[in-house]
C-alpha cells in the first residue's frame, strides 16, 4: 500500500507539472496576442505642434530657446526670430549660455552604478524561485528514504535488492532531470542533483552496511552521477549546478569508506576534481568555481597541515605544487582575458592559492 502511495505521488507530481507547462504556455500566448492587438499609447498621442508665439517676458526667455532647440531650429534661426522681436543680442546669449551650462552640468554628474545582490539575497532568490518545485523534491526524497526503511525492516528486499533499487531511482532522478532541463532549468537542475545525491546516499549504504563495493569501484560511480551534473551544467551553462557537481565531487570521497591511509589516492581523485572545475570555467566563464576548488582542497588539507596525520607530507606536498601550478595558470588566463574588467575575484583567489602553497611549504618541504 505504501509503495502504490509513492508511485501514485510521483505521478500526481508529473501530472502537476505538466498542467503547469501549459498554463504558462497559455499566458505567453495570452500576452502576446494582446501586445499585437493593443495599440502603443505612445503611437496614439498626438504630437505637439512646434510653438511660434514668442516670449513677452524675461522668465519665458529660457524655455522659448530651449523648445525651440528640442523641435530643431538652429541657434542663428533662433537668435534671428527674436532679434525681429525687439530681444537684445546679449539676453539671447545668456540664454543659450545657460542652457550649455546646464548640460555640461548634468554630463559631469556620475551616474551611481546599480550594486548587485549580495549572497543571502540571491540565495533567498533562489529559494523563492520553482520553491514548491524543490519542496516537492525535498519530500520525494524524504519518502523515498521512509518506503525503502519500511521495507528494510519488514525484509521486502534483500540487500541486493535494497542497493539496487537505490541506484536505479536515482539514474531515474538524473534521467527526469535531463528532460526537464530543456525547458525548465530550475526544475530539471532540481532533479539531477536529487538523482545524484541518491545515488551517492545509496552507495554509502552499501559500502558502511553491506561491504558490496570496494572503495575505487564505489568512488567511480559517485564521480559518474556527478559528472553527469556537470556535463549538465556545462551545457545550460548554470552556476548553480556547477557548484551542486563540485561539492558532492567532493563529498563523494567522505562517503567511500576507504581506508584512511590512503591518501595518495584521495589527492589524485581531488587533482580529478579540480581539473574537471577548471574545464567547466574554461567553457563557461564562472571563475567562483575555482575558488570554491580552492576551498575544497584546503579544507582536505588542513589535518596534513595541523599534524592531525601520519602521512608522508613529502609526497603530499607534490600534489600541493601541482594543485598551485593549476590554480596559478588558470588565474593568470583569467586575469589576461579580463584586462580592464573585475578582476578582484581571480585576485582573491591568487592570493588564497599563494597562501596555500606558502603553508604546505613551511609544513612539509625540507629545511
Amino acid at each position: 500500500m505504501e509503495f502504490l502511495t509513492f508511485i501514485g505521488g510521483i505521478v500526481i507530481l508529473f501530472v502537476v507539472l505538466n498542467l503547469r507547462g501549459r498554463v504558462q504556455k497559455l499566458e505567453q500566448m495570452v500576452k502576446s496576442n494582446a501586445a499585437k492587438i493593443m495599440p502603443d499609447s505612445s503611437r496614439g498621442t498626438i504630437p505637439s505642434q512646434p510653438s511660434t508665439q514668442q516670449p513677452s517676458a524675461p522668465g519665458e526667455l529660457l524655455d522659448y530657446v530651449r523648445q525651440q532647440l528640442r523641435q530643431g531650429m538652429s541657434r542663428e534661426e533662433i537668435k534671428n526670430a527674436l532679434m525681429t522681436n525687439g530681444w537684445a543680442l546679449s539676453d539671447i546669449d545668456n540664454a543659450f549660455n545657460s542652457i550649455i551650462a546646464t548640460i555640461q552640468k548634468s554630463a559631469t554628474i556620475p551616474s551611481a552604478e546599480p550594486t548587485g545582490p549580495t549572497t543571502s539575497e540571491r540565495f533567498v532568490a533562489w529559494l523563492k524561485e520553482d520553491w514548491l518545485m524543490k519542496l516537492g523534491a525535498m519530500l520525494l526524497l524524504i519518502g523515498f528514504g521512509w518506503l525503502t526503511t519500511y521495507a528494510f525492516l519488514n525484509n521486502w528486499i534483500g540487500p541486493m535488492g535494497r542497493i539496487a533499487l537505490g541506484i536505479v531511482a536515482g539514474a531515474l532522478f538524473i534521467l527526469l532531470g535531463w528532460w526537464r532541463i530543456r525547458k525548465y532549468v530550475h526544475q530539471g537542475g532540481v532533479f539531477l542533483v536529487l538523482g545524484s545525491t541518491t545515488i551517492l546516499l545509496t552507495i554509502f549504504a552499501a559500502r558502511e552496511i553491506y561491504d558490496f563495493f570496494t572503495p575505487l569501484s564505489a568512488l567511480i560511480v559517485m564521480f559518474l552521477s556527478t559528472a553527469f551534473v556537470a556535463l549538465a551544467s556545462v551545457r545550460y551553462n548554470n552556476r548553480a549546478l556547477a557548484l551542486a557537481s563540485l561539492i558532492l565531487a567532493s563529498i563523494a570521497p567522505l562517503l567511500t569508506n576507504a581506508p584512511t591511509t590512503d591518501y595518495v589516492g584521495l589527492f589524485s581523485y581531488l587533482f580529478v576534481v579540480t581539473l574537471g572545475a577548471i574545464w567547466i570555467v574554461a567553457l563557461t566563464g564562472r571563475r567562483e568555481l575555482t575558488t570554491a576548488a580552492l576551498v575544497m582542497i584546503t579544507l582536505y588539507s588542513l589535518p596534513h597541515l595541523a599534524s592531525f596525520t601520519s602521512a608522508d607530507k613529502g609526497t603530499l606536498l607534490l600534489f600541493a605544487y601541482a594543485f598551485a601550478a593549476v590554480f596559478f595558470l588558470t588565474n593568470t588566463a583569467g586575469i589576461l582575458k579580463l584586462k580592464d574588467k573585475e578582476i578582484i575575484p581571480d585576485l582573491v583567489t591568487a592570493a588564497g592559492n599563494g597562501l596555500f602553497l606558502l603553508s604546505w611549504i613551511m609544513i612539509a618541504a625540507q629545511d
